[in-house]
């Protein structure tokens, strides 16, 4: 494991976990991936590296906070310029949450305190808004960002308060239009290719996040109790063996046998419930 200081990035999209109960997985699925289309390519014109998808979060890591934040810039214009074109069902709203420090390195993730801050601003973060924390905001060029203090935060599971900033995106504003034009024009003179970007997509792409992961948890562990009397029903067994899975952190083994299940059970409840217990369980493990 080797140590690095890099700027950390963390992408969500609002309401994700609420359209999983209200569209069908075709959809969830072209939304992700509209999400990705959208602002992996900006990320690697800014030499963004996406150390993984945790469902509809994107994990990037950058060498410059003054890149990192720059970019969130241009991805939030890009989803600004997205949504104007799109209906209501599929407009893409995202918050952006920016930290840096000191990271370990691993088999291609990445762990510690500074990643944990990230998704915990990530947490606390408005919508459509870019915040970032004070180590951001001492070492990037304030010069090239407009910003302003939200203010001091304690956040869950860090023994220190906090100081966050936030990005000043005033469409109003002729010098912010100014310096989204020098983004636009400096990220389109530098080719595109985001081959490397949509391999690691293919291979780190968690299903769905949910918010309400202590609620899924309990249904999900009543729900297996109580079908484990039940004989007759073909799920109860497969179940359990996600369920110990998830408790063995083997989640690679429970991905695997959940896989099965939604090609035979693809509109059983359960099934989704599962796939969303270890989407959040092994995020939960990065913030611990």
């Amino acid at each position: 494991m080797t140590s690095r200081v890099l700027t950390v990035m963390f992408t969500d999209i609002k309401g994700f976990t609420d359209r999983t109960s209200k569209t069908s997985r075709e959809q969830l699925l072209s939304l992700l991936d509209a999400h990705e289309q959208l602002l992996l390519p900006i990320a690697h014109k800014f030499n963004g590296h996406l150390v993984k998808t945790i469902g509809d979060s994107l994990l990037l890591t950058f060498e410059s906070p003054t890149n990192a934040v720059l970019c969130a810039m241009l991805m939030q214009e890009k989803l600004r310029d997205y949504n104007n074109q799109q209906n209501e069902d599929e407009i893409i709203n995202v918050r952006i949450a920016i930290n840096s420090g000191e990271v370990e390195e691993r088999k291609g993730d990445i762990f510690g305190e500074a990643v944990n801050i990230a998704a915990r601003i990530e947490g606390i973060t408005e919508v459509d808004e870019i915040y970032f924390t004070e180590s951001v905001y001492l070492a990037m060029n304030k010069a090239e960002v407009p910003s302003s203090e939200v203010g001091k935060r304690l956040l869950k599971g860090i023994p220190e308060v906090i100081k966050v900033y936030r990005v000043i995106q005033d469409p109003n504003s002729s010098d912010y239009q100014s310096l989204l034009q020098n983004l636009k024009h400096n990220s389109t003179s530098t080719q595109d290719n985001t081959a490397p970007l949509n391999n690691t997509i293919k291979q780190n792409r968690a299903v769905i996040k949910p918010r309400w992961f202590a609620a899924l948890a309990a249904l999900l562990l009543i729900m297996i109790a109580l079908i484990t009397f039940d004989i007759f029903d073909p799920l109860a067994k497969p179940l359990q063996q996600v369920e110990v899975a998830i408790q063995d952190k083997s989640f690679g083994l429970a991905y695997s046998k959940v896989d099965k299940l939604f090609e035979n059970y693809p509109d059983d409840e359960r099934v989704h419930q599962a796939i969303y217990l270890i989407a959040k369980a092994q995020q939960g493990g990065l913030l611990l």
